[in-house]
């Protein structure tokens, strides 16, 4: 499904709403199994209660989020008790706490004891029940068309599972050049004959391939008809960049950025750089005076960085390495790099060597949100082996990112073409959900180290 812009996998949009709705109902039940036995107590006592069960759903829902629960895998009823347990352990102190200081909207004693319980057991029931609905075939077949098996990244994508909402039915290889006329009459017949509901186009050249006529047919039979970079752009959150186009780029739908959202986007800069200033104030006080104890140096790193339109801006970040962590030159950082302090190895893993970068934002050299901002020698290099690479200096550079939060640190050419996929879907789709997304990710690195490298 897309959701302003951003694709969102089926299963993880099914399982949110879901979810939500059991957890908002949940204390209901709990109220009617802690008291139907009581005739005195009629409808009354779940009047004031929508109020209680919507924070109680909301902060459930949050916690469900931290714990993984809607990432890979999630709707498998064993890894979904293991992460709903992990979730559970913090919602208890979280939601204690939260009563103690709003109490008109905390649960009683009985009522939440029942919850918890209620809570899994309903949620184990919607995921058991989504694996059996989805037997019944109400996802959509899909015929993939193409020319080279050797150079087809969907087909892991397709057979990989059906919570994609697709299943591969059928493939047809074509030759480049003229397409033969037993290809052609095998794509009709397996159409007509598997109930095929979409068509996907993977053809390295079309000029003289694309069998244009019986893919109006299709289309007229109400099949859809989409491009292969299309369906990985929704099923990946990322862009292939070796098989797409000018023409594509150009006529997708995407790279629309308006005013408003510019403008919305400043706001939320302004606003939450702001506010973190003040509440990270102390802890950035505690990181610098831990920086110093453990190595020779100042607490401030300093470095040129590439912004939005090309234009070259200082960075500020908490030094992470020895002081003469470059003496030969610049080099890709890498995975347990020796030039990597103590501290420094904590400060990358939770992101927390990031914080200094509030100041530029707040200066607007850089965004909350955005593609991170790369050093001058290293942009000059990477722009002449990745493809469309100067598309992500369209937008400022961000503190965090779509790349950062699903891949991490570049070590290597072939990373930063990695996170340039993503980048590239960033800018193609972005939104201030987009941000807000990416935002809760990026807490969760914060708090518990996952997705960093």
């Amino acid at each position: 499904m897309r959701i302003f812009r951003h694709y969102i996998p089926l299963d993880i949009t099914i399982f949110t709403a879901g979810d939500l709705v059991i957890l908002f109902a949940a204390p209901y039940l709990a109220i009617y199994i802690r008291f139907f036995q009581d005739p005195s107590l009629g409808f009354e006592i779940f009047q004031p209660v929508y109020v209680k069960a919507l924070v109680f759903a909301i902060a459930y829902q949050f916690l469900f989020f931290m714990a993984d629960v809607y990432e890979e895998n999630g709707f498998r009823v064993k890894t979904f008790i293991v992460r709903f347990f992990g979730a559970t352990l913090f919602a208890i102190p979280i939601l204690a706490s939260l009563y103690y200081f709003l109490p008109q909207v905390k649960l009683g004693r009985g009522v939440f004891a029942i919850t918890f319980p209620l809570v899994l057991a309903l949620t184990i029931l919607f995921r058991f029940l989504y694996v059996k609905v989805l037997s019944l075939n109400i996802y959509e077949k899909v015929l993939l068309l193409r020319t080279n098996p050797f150079n087809d990244t969907l087909m892991p994508l397709l057979t990989g599972g059906m919570g994609n909402g697709y299943l591969l039915s059928d493939v047809v290889e074509i030759k480049p050049g003229r397409p033969d006329r037993e290809s052609r009459e095998k794509l009709i017949e397996k159409v007509r004959r598997g109930k095929i509901d979409k068509i996907i186009l993977s053809l390295d050249e079309r000029r003289g391939t694309l069998p244009v006529q019986e893919l109006l047919q299709c289309r007229l039979m109400g099949v859809e008809v989409l491009e292969a970079p299309s369906v990985y752009e929704q099923l990946t959150g990322k862009i292939p960049l070796e098989q797409i186009k000018p023409s594509w780029l150009i006529f997708s739908d995407g790279f629309r950025i308006s005013e408003h959202i510019r403008i919305l986007k400043r706001l939320l800069d302004v606003v939450v750089a702001g506010v973190s200033l003040v509440i990270f104030a102390f802890p950035m006080a505690l990181i610098a005076i831990l920086i110093k104890l453990d190595s020779k140096g100042p607490v401030l790193f300093k470095q040129e960085r590439v912004g939005e339109g090309g234009k070259v801006f200082t960075l500020i970040k908490f030094r992470t390495m020895r002081v003469d962590a470059e003496k030969d030159g610049p080099r890709w950082a890498q995975k347990d790099d020796p030039r990597v302090t103590r501290v420094g190895r904590i400060l990358r893993r939770t992101r927390l060597d990031e914080l200094p970068q509030l100041v530029n934002i707040l200066k607007g050299d850089m965004s909350l949100v955005g593609p991170r901002p790369e050093r001058p020698c290293f942009v000059e290099q990477l722009r002449q082996v990745i493809p469309y690479y100067d598309i992500r200096h369209y937008i400022k550079p961000g503190l965090t990112g779509w790349a950062q939060v699903k891949f991490g640190y570049t070590s290597s050419v072939e990373d930063s073409m990695e996170k340039v996929r993503y980048d590239l879907y960033y800018v193609k789709n972005m939104s201030i959900f987009l941000d807000i997304l990416i935002l809760f990710h990026t807490l969760k690195i914060i708090l518990f180290g996952r997705g960093a490298k």
